[in-house]
């Protein structure tokens, strides 16, 4: 399961951090109360497991306007939506990780757009979008079926931790 993969980058010591685009909050479809309440119910699912997020940066914004009930200050372009890399260069500075030393796991051309602009290596997982959005070029460093073997493959290219 993804909670048994990401405990197993727990053990093995690498941070592991979700970068998210929210833009349900700036369409108003969701408020920051709604989001804290699905963040936590995803822990709460991670820690059954044994696993955790050493953090969770979120975009709130949203380009586009036209939609009922948006909240203005959040329709606008932005450097944090991903493939934008603010919310990468924030995790980066606040968990002392080194991103040429990292990888990003995601399902969009965005999440592989983002990583590289941020110096990331990346897994492009076939599920979700699975990579099918066509919003950007860009080529992801490997692909896989799922989250499990996106870890397997992470963990096989690092080996054993040597302290």
């Amino acid at each position: 399961s993804a909670g048994d993969a990401i405990r197993r980058l727990n053990e093995a010591e690498f941070r592991v951090v979700l970068i998210t685009n929210q833009p349900v909050l700036a369409r108003g479809e969701c408020d920051e109360t709604e989001l804290a309440r699905i963040h936590a119910k995803l822990e709460t699912e991670l820690g059954k497991k044994g696993a955790y997020l050493d953090a969770i940066y979120y975009c709130p914004h949203h380009p586009h306007a036209g939609y009922p009930g948006e909240i203005p200050d959040l329709k606008r372009e932005c450097d944090c939506r991903k493939p934008g890399t603010a919310m990468i260069e924030a995790a980066a500075a606040a968990l002392n990780i080194d991103l040429s030393r990292s990888w990003l796991i995601g399902d969009s051309t965005a999440d592989v757009q983002m990583a590289e602009r941020s110096g990331l290596r990346s897994i492009l997982v076939r599920t979700g979008e699975g990579g099918q959005d066509g919003k950007w070029g860009a080529k992801p460093t490997t692909s896989a079926n799922s989250i499990v073997e996106a870890v397997d493959k992470i963990l096989e290219a690092t080996g054993p931790i040597r302290i």
